[in-house]
């Protein structure tokens, strides 16, 4: 094997793995914009339900004397909503149907009632989810990870004839 083509083959390897680490780099950083996004929501989501829960608990106390509700509610329902187009339908399947949950529950008064134990639910639900996705961030995408086991064998499949003919072909060399 001529080595002008050996050396062109590792540059095109060397530059093939410098673009898939710099594809892979991007998207993890998406990645964790995206984690840092979707719990920025899930945080306020969590603190408007407690908000919601402890005036709904003095609204109970002052017999019930209404006070306007709605700007929280739709503030709870954008803040659902985009939660639920954040995750994956299949994947955070659970997250999704447990604030569907939470939007049913602030129709009802026993519903609000239960606000507090359902923003506890979110949390530990959200802690799991979160915990996965920083795992795959601090891991590498799947492709990633593909790529450098493919890389590796592909170095040691060029690497070893390339020694192998270096000692064969130069004997001053053993």
């Amino acid at each position: 094997m001529d080595t002008t083509i050996a050396a062109a083959l590792i540059a095109s390897l060397v530059s093939f793995v410098g673009l898939i680490i710099s594809k892979e780099l991007k998207i993890s950083d998406f990645r964790q914009e995206w984690i840092n996004r979707v719990r920025k929501d899930i945080a306020s989501l969590i603190g408007l339900l407690l908000q919601t829960h402890y005036a709904w608990m003095d609204h109970k106390k002052r017999g019930g004397k209404s006070d306007d509700k709605s700007d929280a509610l739709r503030e709870l329902y954008v803040l659902s909503g985009h939660i639920k187009l954040s995750l994956n339908p299949i994947k955070d399947k659970e997250i999704i149907r447990h604030i569907g949950t939470i939007q049913d529950s602030v129709r009802s008064e026993e519903g609000m009632d239960q606000l507090l134990d359902l923003a506890r639910d979110l949390e530990n639900l959200s802690h799991a989810m979160l915990k996965d996705e920083w795992q795959v961030v601090k891991d590498g995408e799947p492709f990633f990870k593909f790529a450098k086991f493919v890389t590796v064998i592909i170095v040691v499949a060029v690497a070893v004839p390339l020694v192998l003919y270096a000692l064969t072909s130069f004997p001053q060399i053993k």
